[in-house]
């Protein structure tokens, strides 16, 4: 009998409708199941370089204050408009890492300070857009404290009763230099140039903390009317409850939550260590002010049992 010299022939198919329909969703599946494990190691990276950024701001504040006799920067300097002196703090900060960019407005501008890499630290990786706005040197995302840092153009006009020069706080003044926040998150508005977000009016100071109850009668950080353990009033100065904690013209000068889907804040305190508060995600839908950012870190010299 002769032996057939043709090899035998390999059965061979491809994947059938249903096999390839399977493996399509193992994969939905395995995206699904990622996905937001991926999404909060995304958010916790940007919420570690937020607080590496505060860290690094605030020793920069340290360092100006030690410059300057102890004493800490004005928030925002505005004076007479044909000495070309106005300021910041945070041109006053940039100009103490490189001495090259001004600490004027118009110094500032000129300098080029607005798109150079250090304003990169000015900038919280969790704001949507974080493009330099080149127009402008008010790039920043991050409020000071309205009263260690001052905004002379607010203080006569808030103070009660008023007071007619704003002096900046001397480092050696703040009793409890941990707990305060020096600089804080900030609210923000889009910028019509469509660069990103920024300060409206350019001005980081937040002047309308705590629903402004900081410049109450008792301006001496005597607040008898609200305990220090109470939160923070997050409530617009304009009192619309929709413009709570959003980035909207209606809750200007003031702090922001927007690390970890909206519940995070991060500070640097005037000791220069940064820590993070947490708004209360269970509470939030019935109450936006349940956080741990209590009136204690606002309050200077404030007494703890009030």
């Amino acid at each position: 009998m002769e032996r057939s010299s043709r090899p035998a022939r390999r059965s061979s198919r491809g994947f059938t409708l249903v096999e390839l329909l399977v493996v399509i969703g193992i994969i939905a599946l395995l995206i699904s199941i990622l996905l937001p494990s991926l999404n909060r190691a995304r958010q916790s990276a940007y919420n570690v370089k937020c607080l590496t950024n505060l860290r690094s701001l605030g020793q920069a504040v340290i360092m100006y204050a030690n410059d300057n006799k102890d004493s800490l920067p004005f928030g925002d300097y505005s004076a007479a408009a044909s000495s070309g002196q106005n300021s910041r703090w945070y041109l006053q900060v940039q100009a103490v890492l490189d001495g090259k960019s001004g600490t004027t407005w118009s110094d500032s501008y000129a300098s080029g300070s607005q798109t150079s890499t250090m304003r990169d630290m000015f900038l919280c990786p969790d704001v949507p857009s974080q493009s330099k706005d080149t127009s402008n040197t008010g790039n920043v995302h991050y409020v000071c404290h309205p009263q260690l840092m001052p905004d002379t153009n607010i203080w006569w006009n808030l103070m009660s009763p008023p007071v007619k020069t704003a002096r900046p706080y001397k480092l050696g003044q703040v009793k409890n230099a941990s707990g305060i926040a020096l600089l804080m998150d900030g609210a923000l508005i889009p910028a019509t140039s469509g660069e990103g977000f920024r300060m409206q009016y350019d001005n980081a100071v937040a002047t309308a903390v705590d629903k402004m109850s900081i410049w109450g009668p008792t301006h001496l950080n005597a607040p008898y009317w609200k305990p220090m353990t109470d939160s923070v009033d997050m409530t617009p100065n304009g009192g619309n409850a929709a413009d709570c904690n959003k980035d909207t013209p209606g809750i200007i000068q003031n702090i922001r939550f927007r690390h970890m889907n909206d519940i995070g804040m991060n500070a640097v305190m005037v000791d220069g260590h940064a820590e993070s508060f947490t708004l209360d995600p269970k509470k939030a839908p019935n109450d936006p002010q349940k956080t741990t950012f209590t009136r204690q870190s606002l309050y200077v010299n404030a007494a703890p049992g009030m």
